[in-house]
């Protein structure tokens, strides 16, 4: 059910999705029977989400400002001028500025949209994507994936700390749109990288760590 703002009081049935207002509003989940996925808009206000069970995520693409969110503290400043609580949510959207998003140390997937971004995932096996702009992404502790898709080409990304089994997607992609490089010349550590297919290309780190040669301006 939801307290709809206007004196009413609505029956929801199958819904996965919820936006809020401008607002203080309180967005909750939970039905099992959408445990694979549900989201959230607060839109704003200080708003409170729970998640509830299952998967969830915090969509913040209508955002007119920079957003910055931290599952760990389940906090984010929603880039509309509110500070809204999170619980329960594993997953991050930002929005079309310079967002700063931050996982928890649960299994998290964020991404960044457009935007210089920065993704720092912290424990547990996250999926990182950083999409158009320049983004910064740093896998931390467990099985990470970093992807990006066809909107990437041109940028320059930053990624940090890739462990054994991590595993970097380029999505439409070739080598050497995203670097100017043939793939013989792309390596991580001491772990060459090299296509699987034309379509969807992956690779996986087989060293430890992956630390580029300078740090990135912003």
């Amino acid at each position: 059910m939801a307290y709809d703002g206007e004196g009413g009081v609505d029956t929801l049935v199958n819904i996965e999705g919820l936006r809020g207002s401008r607002f203080n509003d309180v967005l909750t989940g939970g039905n099992v029977a959408n445990d694979a996925f549900e989201f959230f808009i607060g839109m704003g206000g200080n708003d409170t989400i729970d998640g509830g069970s299952g998967y969830d995520r915090a969509d913040y693409n209508t955002a007119a400002d920079a957003v910055s969110a931290n599952l760990q503290e389940g906090i984010a400043y929603d880039g509309l001028g509110g500070l809204d609580t999170l619980v329960n949510v594993e997953g991050l959207r930002g929005g079309g500025f310079n967002d700063h998003l931050t996982g928890s140390t649960v299994a998290n997937r964020l991404e960044g949209g457009l935007g210089d971004d920065t993704l720092l995932g912290g424990a547990g096996d996250d999926t990182l994507v950083g999409d158009k702009g320049n983004d910064s992404m740093v896998g931390d502790v467990g099985r990470d994936i970093f992807g990006w898709g066809p909107s990437s080409a041109g940028d320059t990304d930053w990624v940090e700390d890739p462990e054994v089994g991590d595993s970097l997607y380029f999505t439409g992609l070739s080598f050497e749109e995203l670097l100017d490089v043939s793939p013989s010349e792309l390596q991580v550590g001491q772990a060459t990288l090299a296509p699987r297919s034309t379509a969807s290309r992956r690779s996986t780190c087989a060293m430890p760590r992956a630390i580029p040669a300078s740090s990135p301006s912003s």
